[in-house]
């Protein structure tokens, strides 16, 4: 595959692309809603189905699982993010696969010499792991999570 045949406009004048992760390389909805499940079947309330969980994403790790237990209305909430949080960075992730043609993409825009970037709400350790496990990192040439700067995306 070539650039070419991508069809990628150039809006203005730039040799690098910014992805997000989750949702846009990669759907980690399975492996994020397990665990998330896990923390809830331990507290004897119900598991949330994929689907739903999968709408809480978007805003970060600590989002997703507020949302999610709030729905469930656990009175821990604060708690329970955090062993969310920490079971899901010491853990692998082997739902977490890239979306088909993620990796030709990737592969046609780094031939091409675009700079690839991915910025994400994720903490910046656990989506280089991400990367790394999906075989995706090989194609980075930053990684900004949101525990590297001060602030969550998207910010104006």
């Amino acid at each position: 595959m070539s650039i070419n045949d991508l069809n990628i406009a150039h809006p203005v004048e730039t040799d690098a692309i910014i992805f997000d992760l989750d949702g846009t390389l990669v759907d980690s909805a399975g492996d994020m809603t397990a665990k998330l499940n896990a923390i809830l079947i331990e507290r004897d309330l119900e598991p949330l189905l994929v689907a739903t969980a999968s709408t809480f994403l978007g805003d970060g790790m600590r989002s997703f699982a507020g949302r999610a237990f709030s729905l469930r209305g656990m009175d821990d909430r604060e708690e329970a993010i955090d062993t969310f949080i920490s079971r899901y960075k010491h853990t692998d992730h082997p739902m977490t696969k890239p979306y088909d043609g993620v990796i030709e993409t990737l592969g046609a825009l780094r031939e091409a010499g675009w700079q690839i970037s991915v910025c994400t709400n994720k903490d910046e350790s656990i989506a280089i792991d991400i990367l790394r496990q999906t075989d995706l990192l090989r194609f980075m040439d930053i990684v900004c999570g949101g525990d590297t700067v001060s602030f969550k995306k998207p910010d104006p």
